[in-house]
This record gives structure tokens, sequence and C-alpha cells, in this order.
């Protein structure tokens, strides 16, 4: 069953490769489209119907991309910078290297720039962290093999990895010179 945050998507998602291949997007190579679940081009708007319309993620459409959830599946390590900030959008985050899931010079490649750790994972790298700086950051390296991303206009919107582990490698540094 597809789940994101251990819970199914609240939408109709979307499998097969009839209906994905409609869906223009271009990925890292060992990265592959698994499902969409919900796209629309507005909140309130009805969901697109992949067995009759086609859609990219590669370049804005009137200024925008569908909004919905996405599957991404692969497998894959990557090196980057693991950052703990406090906030409304998520506190934790893992900034991979430029392109490394998806092109920056298409669209979707923001979505994917980074990752929101999230759940008992996510939790135990903050409370491995160092309980005398508010904010800090270190690099890290992260295994992942797929990622929930959710296109929209909410504190919730990004790249959420289903299965990951991080290993921190670097020093810890404070946020602003903490």
């Amino acid at each position: 069953m597809l789940q994101y945050d251990g819970q199914a998507p609240v939408a109709t998602c979307r499998c097969s490769s009839d209906e994905l291949a409609r869906v223009g997007l271009t990925l890292a190579e060992g990265w592959s489209l698994s499902a969409t679940c919900g796209l629309r081009w507005s909140l309130a708007g009805p969901e697109i119907d992949l067995g009759s319309q086609a859609v990219t993620l590669d370049e804005y459409t009137d200024g925008q991309l569908p909004q919905g959830f996405l599957l991404i599946e692969g497998a894959t390590t990557l090196t980057g910078k693991l950052s703990y900030e406090p906030g409304n959008a998520g506190d934790l985050r893992f900034d991979a290297a430029a392109g490394a899931i998806a092109p920056q010079d298409k669209a979707f490649g923001a979505e994917v720039a980074s990752l929101k750790l999230f759940g008992p994972q996510g939790q135990a790298l903050v409370a491995a962290g160092p309980a005398d700086l508010d904010c800090w950051s270190a690099d890290a390296e992260i295994d992942l093999s797929s990622i929930w991303v959710l296109i929209g206009d909410s504190d919730q919107a990004g790249a959420h990895p289903a299965e990951y582990e991080v290993r921190v490698v670097g020093p810890y540094e404070g946020c602003g010179g903490e």
C-alpha cells in the first residue's frame, strides 16, 4: 500500500505505466516515478486525468507546477548538509548536491533540492545533535530508496524521504555564529 508519513495519501493515486508515461519528469539516473496522487492545477480544481491528459514537471505551466503527491523511487547514497533549524516548515532537512535527484535546470529540481526529515528517524537525529546549540548543521550522508514529494503552497510541501538512513560525517556547527 502506498504510504506518506505512515499513512495513505488522501487522494486518488495513479500507478499504471500508461498514466505515469503522461507525466513529463526528468530524474537523475537510478530514480523513477512510481505514483502520482491527487495531481491538480489548484486545490479546489479537479484532479488531472492522466488517462487523457499529459502534464510536465520539467517546466512551469502558467507559472506553476501541478499540486499533489508524487512517489519517486531509487537507491542511492548522497552527500550534503544536515541542518536543524526549528520552524513551521519542518525542523530538520538534508540538502544534497545540486542535481542529485533531479536536474536543477528543470522546475521539479527545486522540489527535491532539500529533503525534509520527519518521524522517529528525524527525532533521533535531532536528539543526537549538540544540546547546547539551538540551531546547527553538519556534513552528512544519506541512504535513500523512496521519496514522497508534496507539491503545493503549504508548510508541509516538499520532499519527504519515506525510507532513509543518515550518517553525520562532519563536525556540528552552530547557525549564525553560535
